[in-house]
């Protein structure tokens, strides 16, 4: 189709590849549709050039935001080298800060036998989560949220009288919670958990985590999984996500 389309006048200003990560076979998301892709579109998807001396390669935009310095050298050669694209020095765009005021972050020791911590995670990340409720009731509290704003001028050494000092000070981050004083209740707000792996022999693996919440949280049977890929078997928990069911 899309070799087709110059014929009746249809062209391209750009490309873009979201999830780029997926082009390497070092990424976590790996799909082996995508190392054609970069050739496909240089070679069927066209850009409008009236000048012959000009390149005829299509500008191509790859975005992610979990690719190590190794990913995007291999998304490189693979999306574009391989078609035999020029591609300058700067063509790689990190962008280093990860400070985020919506984004905070808790770390947990496992505490116990080293030996052990591979059988008890499951039940570990169920126990955490059964408290999440109250642990953002408490960053939610005026002193912690103060608290993220000053840090975040620090770790970002903006200048306190700027403009952009008052801007993150003045910032927004409290968000809506569900009552969680009573100490029986429970937070019915959806919650994403992300697995490293869907493999059931792994104990923080998909299936497993997912069988330890539904047979320690209040109502389990509402937990659903979500892989990566065109794997099929998660289509029924698809349809009721879609359905308002989990």
């Amino acid at each position: 189709m899309f070799s087709q389309m110059w014929k009746v006048g249809v062209f391209f200003s750009y490309g873009v590849v979201d999830e780029v990560h997926c082009v390497s076979e070092w990424g976590h998301t790996f799909r082996p549709a995508y190392l054609h892709l970069g050739r496909n579109i240089h070679k069927y998807v066209r850009p409008h050039r009236q000048d012959i001396n000009v390149a005829k390669f299509l500008p191509l935009i790859g975005l992610t935001a979990t690719a190590s310095f190794d990913v995007l050298a291999d998304v490189e050669r693979d999306l574009v080298g391989m078609s035999g694209v020029p591609v300058d020095d700067g063509s790689i765009v990190r962008y280093e800060n990860t400070n985020r005021l919506e984004l905070q972050y808790r770390v947990f020791d496992m505490d116990g036998d080293p030996d052990k911590w591979n059988s008890r995670r499951p039940n570990y990340v169920a126990r955490l989560i059964q408290n999440q409720a109250a642990w953002l009731g408490e960053l939610q509290r005026p002193e912690n949220l103060e608290r993220i704003r000053k840090n975040t001028i620090a770790r970002e050494s903006v200048p306190e009288n700027s403009g952009r000092a008052a801007f993150i000070l003045n910032h927004k981050v409290k968000c809506e919670l569900p009552d969680v004083s009573d100490a029986d209740s429970f937070c019915h707000q959806g919650g994403l958990v992300f697995c490293l792996t869907k493999s059931p022999k792994v104990s923080t693996s998909v299936p497993r985590i997912r069988e330890t919440l539904q047979q320690n949280l209040p109502n389990g049977e509402r937990i659903g999984i979500f892989y990566g890929g065109d794997d099929e078997t998660c289509a029924e928990d698809h349809e009721r996500f879609c359905n308002d069911e989990l």
